[in-house]
């Protein structure tokens, strides 16, 4: 790109060599490599020698990048020994190529020019850039070599902005410009510097930067028109690709002239039009057969077909019939004995026919015979039609209806269809010892697979699911079904099956081989599988309700952890019917009021002094009765229902505890799609202003996991919690990863230590020494403890010896509902009998 002198001002330069040019901030707005330069005397002026000195008193930031150094104040052949050339160019259009050097002694290749600055006698305008020749001639010589129709092609090439930096003496020809191609001269100079969008018209600014974001993947190849120089259009074929140089991407273009060929193709696709009706009239391939002499008469189309290339084909009717195939014969002699016979009207047969090569050919036949007055045959005239790509394509089409286009398996289709198969062969009679009709269902979910998709990409999830295919294909054996019915999901019909035992063998197998790494471009994946299991059993009559109880089970087993399999049983489908008509229910319990708050009360070990209560959610269904959390928390977390019904018990909780004594704080219990909603925070401050409670009579306990599922952004969240005042604890401490660093630097005041280690069955000395770990680690970390389910008098003696300051259970109290908590407190004032305390 080189600098238009006439954007620059006429000033009066009295001294041209001062720093403070005015045409320092111009320069700077420049692009491209720009400086000004002091010629030094009048002589320059009309004639720059090698010998003769220039002096750099200004440059923009792209000359100095260039140079890898500012030149300012030093002399022009310290950059360029062999001087600025021969004399100024008026215009500074007239590119010039040079070799310079870099500021630390290195070469580099440029395409300079120097034009007068009007006004100024004894100062010059120097531009450059980099001169990528070779670069650019080397990646047009890649593109020529692998397309042989782009062999003299017009070259383009077209900068990082979109700018047409050179194109070749082809490439100017086609757009009725002259040539400026790199390290050359010619008067083609009009197009470069434009815009690539000006020439290739109807293309625009979003959609070439489209093209380019896909060339940095491969090679383009496309139709387009482009606009010559005179405003005609030119249909051209381009085939583009990118290069990556100093940091940007530059992009080379092959051009031809395609107006021809699209002429000769619409030509030739008419005359084709032509040709095939004309050939549907003739019925491709004639014969015509004397069934008196038995001779028959083939056309030349006919010998072609088959491979002969003779001008008149003339033979017995073996010619055709010994080249049918022979699964094929049987119903071509049959179809045409019973049109000799009379019995059919014409005769017609799809079937395949050997060709000279040795390879099959499908054709279609259609003939009839003719009789005399006497009603004897005569002669017998028909048509061979070439159907190959008809029957191929409808073969392609077949294997596509049943198949899965990624892994090469079945698809869901053909494997209801088989499966159909299976439960029509069960439904016959069979012997108590003949388990040959005995058949299992076996539907496998991919543990993970999300995981790997977004980490590593869709590209690299396909392979994976590819080899897991191919890995259970070759578990399985030869009369077994393999399909894909879903994203991960896999499903495998075992047919024949002679003892039940084969199926956890088979099942154990396909886990085994799994199990093992997966080498995805140089990265080890490993994956483990799922398995929902359905045996064969009375009572099954259609595919798909054998899918929907392998789906049961499948969900099942991945609820109870990666890599296990479990076997439908009646019962499961009973809990999953239970399970969605409780979420129904669910999602209009808040409105018919049927959820209810019950309070728990936290006292300290130390005094029975009550400290607050824990806010416990409590469903009284209308048909089941009372539902325990433990059964609808989890239904409202999977579907969601957690964020509303969290925010009901957060409002209720606050709006309860108002009417408590001041010194008691409740305690709410927070799921961690509430903690992730944009806003939570405004959320609970906002209801803190509603009801009017003091933030620090307000608990929020988050389980373990929920923090260190997404650590950064919990602690962010909590952080601003606690700068409202609220008091956050960790609920159900101890069972779970929790990292102890993350632990340290979250605001946290309490740890709830979880009520497993206190069950009956878990009551053990290891568990008391986890609980004196806690306690000590929170001391250290000056967090309290409150510990759960304490039901014994054993239990309140040994925490409080460890130093545990409070605690919760049925020992000190069941949770009671809120109408009870004012009579409990008038009943026990602010301090319970804790045996001791």
């Amino acid at each position: 790109m080189t600098a238009n002198p006439s954007t620059f001002p006429r000033t009066a330069r009295p001294e041209p060599d001062r720093s403070d040019l005015a045409y320092r901030s111009l320069i700077a707005l420049a692009r491209d490599p720009v400086a000004i330069v002091s010629l030094g005397s009048a002589l320059a002026q009309a004639h720059l020698l090698g010998g003769h000195r220039g002096t750099v008193i200004a440059t923009n930031a792209a000359f100095s990048d260039l140079l890898g150094g500012d030149p300012s104040g030093l002399g022009t052949e310290r950059f360029a020994p062999a001087g600025l050339g021969d004399a100024l160019d008026a215009s500074g259009t007239t590119p010039r190529i040079a070799t310079w050097r870099r500021l630390d002694g290195s070469a580099l290749e440029v395409s300079w020019g120097l034009a007068p600055i009007p006004g100024e006698p004894l100062l010059g305008l120097l531009t450059a850039r980099e001169h990528h020749a070779a670069v650019f001639g080397e990646a047009t010589r890649a593109l020529r070599d692998g397309e042989p129709a782009f062999s003299t092609a017009g070259a383009l090439w077209i900068g990082p902005h979109g700018e047409i930096a050179a194109m070749d003496d082809a490439m100017a020809r086609l757009l009725g410009a002259g040539s400026r191609a790199i390290g050359g001269s010619g008067d083609g100079s009009e197009l470069v510097g434009s815009y690539v969008v000006q020439v290739e018209l109807g293309l625009s600014t979003q959609a070439w930067n489209e093209r380019v974001r896909r060339l940095e993947d491969a090679p383009l190849r496309l139709f387009t028109r482009l606009a010559r120089v005179d405003g005609t259009m030119l249909d051209v074929e381009i085939l583009a690709g990118a290069v990556r140089l100093g940091g940007h991407t530059w992009i080379v273009e092959l051009a031809r002239d395609v107006r021809g060929e699209r002429a000769l193709r619409s030509a030739y696709e008419d005359l084709s039009a032509r040709f095939d009706l004309v050939s549907q009239a003739a019925n491709d391939g004639l014969w015509v057969w004397d069934l008196v002499s038995g001779e028959v008469e083939f056309s030349p189309r006919w010998a072609a077909l088959v491979g002969l290339v003779e001008a008149r084909l003339v033979g017995a009717v073996d010619l055709w019939l010994e080249r049918i195939h022979p699964s094929d014969r049987p119903t071509v002699d049959e179809a045409l004995g019973a049109h000799l016979d009379g019995i059919s009207d014409l005769f017609e047969s799809e079937h395949r026919i050997e060709h000279r090569s040795g390879t099959w050919r499908w054709v279609l036949v259609r003939a009839q015979a003719d009789r005399d007055g006497d009603g004897n045959l005569r002669r017998m005239a028909g048509s061979m039609s070439d159907i190959t790509q008809r029957k191929n394509a409808e073969e392609r089409l077949r294997y596509e209806a049943f198949h899965d286009p990624l892994t090469g398996l079945a698809n869901r289709a053909w494997f209801i269809h088989r499966l159909q198969d299976a439960l029509h062969h069960a439904e016959g009679p069979a012997r108590e010892d003949d388990l040959s009709d005995h058949f299992a269902v076996v539907l496998i979910g991919v543990d993970g697979f999300k995981l790997v998709n977004d980490s590593f990409g869709p590209s690299l999830g396909d392979m994976l699911l590819r080899a897991i295919a191919a890995r259970i294909a070759r578990s399985v054996r030869s009369v077994d079904t393999v399909a894909r019915i879903g994203g991960d999901e896999f499903v495998v019909l075992f047919e024949g099956l002679e003892t039940a035992d084969q199926i956890d063998l088979v099942a154990e197998r396909i886990s085994r081989d799994l199990s093992q790494p997966f080498d995805l471009r140089g990265y080890a994946v490993y994956s483990s599988v799922s398995m929902g299991i359905v045996p064969s059993e009375a009572g099954y009559s259609e595919p798909e309700d054998l899918l929907r109880d392998a789906n049961i089970a499948l969900v099942r087993a991945k609820r109870s952890g990666r890599g296990r399999r479990l076997t439908f049983d009646q019962s499961m489908r009973h809990d999953t019917i239970r399970r969605l008509l409780l979420e129904t229910d669910l999602r209009r319990a808040l409105e018919r009021a049927e959820l209810r708050l019950a309070y728990q009360p936290i006292v300290s070990l130390q005094d029975g002094e009550i400290l607050g209560f824990e806010a416990l959610a409590r469903w009284h269904h209308s048909k089941h009765g009372l539902i325990g959390p433990s059964e609808f928390i989890p239904l409202a977390e999977e579907s969601g229902l957690i964020v509303p019904i969290g925010h009901w018990a957060l409002v209720t909780a606050c709006e309860e505890a108002l009417s408590w004594p001041a010194n008691l704080w409740v305690a709410v219990n927070v799921s961690g799609r509430q903690l992730t909603q944009p806003g939570f925070v405004d959320e609970v401050r906002a209801v803190l202003t509603q009801v009017g409670l003091d933030p620090h009579r307000l608990h929020l306990e988050i389980t373990e996991s929920v923090l260190m599922d997404n650590a950064e952004a919990s602690r962010d969240v909590l952080d601003r919690l606690r700068e409202l005042g609220i008091g956050l604890s960790i609920d159900d401490f101890g069972t779970g990863y929790s990292s102890l660093a993350y632990l340290r630097r979250f605001p946290i005041e309490t740890l709830k230590i979880d009520r497993a280690f206190l069950a009956k069955d878990a009551n053990t000395e290891d568990s008391w020494a986890i609980i004196e770990t806690i306690r000590s680690l929170a001391g250290i970390l000056g967090i309290g403890v409150v510990v759960e389910g304490v039901e014994t008098q054993e239990h309140v003696d040994r925490l409080r010896r460890m130093g545990c300051q409070a605690a919760q259970g049925y020992l000190i109290a069941r949770p009671i509902a809120d109408e009870e908590v004012d009579r409990f407190l008038t009943a026990h004032g602010t301090h319970l009998a804790v045996s001791g305390a």
